[in-house]
């Protein structure tokens, strides 16, 4: 390795900023400093250029959970993960970004973060057109303890403590009593601490003082082993290069005849995309009406709700038509909110007044979406859902409420 550039950026714009110039093959600091806010990154462009550039982002604004997952069909099981938390988050589901640590036996590790958050990092860095591909969490560039151990490393008025291979948090000084109070209380732990301010170690912890270095140099040693990085997923970062030929010819007639061909070519799109809906609905309506009349050879699309009328006239009485009735048109609309989910054997069961839905979906989440869909007027009981090489296999028990 040669230099690297590590900034630790702020939960804040306007909050101090971190950097360190390091020399990895000698574990020597080029240079170093403080930036009033993100306004300045401007001043270390010059830094960055031909460097790797390493990016640490505070702990206080990345969650960490821990859930139980199966090693069987893990990476399908993963996916349903971010709604299994959805009663933990403060945030709706689709503001966060959802990073995952290596699973330690059943235990899956989750770091959550605000899309906000990250969009307004990268949007810093941007502006003073500096480049990473790392964004890593400050408190898991402290060493990883040995039990009944904590690291902790003061930074300004930031305290960073590490007490487990994916665990740790940032918070401000003032809270680290709080923070030391929450330790497990059997067996006193060992601090293991980097530049902290003496009125900050209480007494009733045994402190041992790590060696004398700068504390952005500790994050620069931590920082060079990689770790959880949450520049992945949709903010994983590639190389944007342009072709000098582009650079040439990129005019104001090129630019023109581009945004007509994309005009043209996003209205075939979008006609292309509503006929394969049209086709996908057609599909369903007609597979549900073929489970619900085995023998038919033909099925006129257009006139399934009369035909249907008409056969539940000898099902029973008035009521219990309309309720069949009822359900399965509402049953319609959820396979249009969920086209990708296709219907294998459609039941009713008059006495009880429910029907018994086995189906394919591609994922849990689509399950998860039609019976919230169906929830809203009916019962709906899921039964046993697998997972079946590409595609999950389900079943669902949706009944009347009286």
């Amino acid at each position: 390795m040669g230099e690297r550039l590590i900034i630790r950026l702020a939960s804040q714009p306007c909050q101090p900023i971190s950097w360190l110039v390091f020399n990895d093959k000698d574990n020597e600091v080029m240079a170093s400093g403080v930036l009033k806010n993100s306004d300045e990154l401007t001043l270390i462009t010059d830094q960055a250029a031909n460097r790797v550039v390493d990016v640490l982002v505070p702990g206080e604004d990345v969650g960490y959970f821990e859930v139980a997952l199966p090693k069987a069909n893990r990476r399908q099981a993963i996916k349903a993960v971010p709604y299994m938390l959805e009663d933990e988050l403060a945030s709706p589901v689709e503001s966060m970004h959802f990073v995952y640590a290596k699973a330690l036996g059943d235990v899956q590790g989750v770091y959550v973060c605000q899309h906000q958050k990250m969009t307004s990092w990268l949007g810093q860095l941007a502006i003073a057109n500096i480049k990473t591909k790392h964004f890593l969490i400050d408190y898991l560039t402290l060493p990883a303890p040995a039990e009944n151990v904590v690291s902790v490393l003061q930074l300004d008025k930031n305290i960073l403590l590490r007490h487990g291979v994916n665990q740790g948090q940032t918070v401000e000084k003032s809270w680290l009593p709080i923070v030391l109070n929450e330790l497990p209380k059997e067996g006193t732990p060992t601090l293991e601490y980097v530049g902290l301010d003496e009125q900050l170690r209480n007494a009733d912890y045994d402190w041992q003082e790590q060696s004398i270095i700068l504390p952005m140099q500790q994050l620069a040693l931590g920082s060079r082993k990689g770790g959880i990085n949450l520049l992945c997923g949709q903010y994983a970062q590639k190389d944007k290069t342009q072709s000098n030929h582009w650079q040439v010819w990129r005019t104001a007639v090129v630019a023109g005849v581009v945004a007509l061909m994309v005009y043209f070519v996003d209205i075939y799109l979008q006609a292309q995309q509503l006929e394969q809906q049209r086709a996908v609905v057609k599909q369903q309506i007609e597979s549900i009406y073929r489970q619900l009349n085995p023998g038919v050879k033909r099925v006129r699309t257009g006139l399934v709700k009369k035909q249907m009328t008409t056969q539940l006239a000898a099902l029973g009485s008035s009521n219990q038509r309309d309720d069949m009735l009822a359900m399965l048109v509402t049953l319609n609309d959820a396979f249009k909110q969920v086209p990708t989910l296709k219907p294998l054997t459609i039941k009713y069961d008059n006495k009880r007044q429910e029907i018994r839905l086995q189906a394919d979906a591609k994922n849990y989440q689509e399950f998860d979406k039609f019976k919230q869909i169906l929830s809203r007027q009916y019962s709906v009981t899921p039964g046993a859902i697998n997972n079946d090489g590409n595609k999950v296999n389900g079943s669902l028990i949706i009944k009347a409420t009286s």
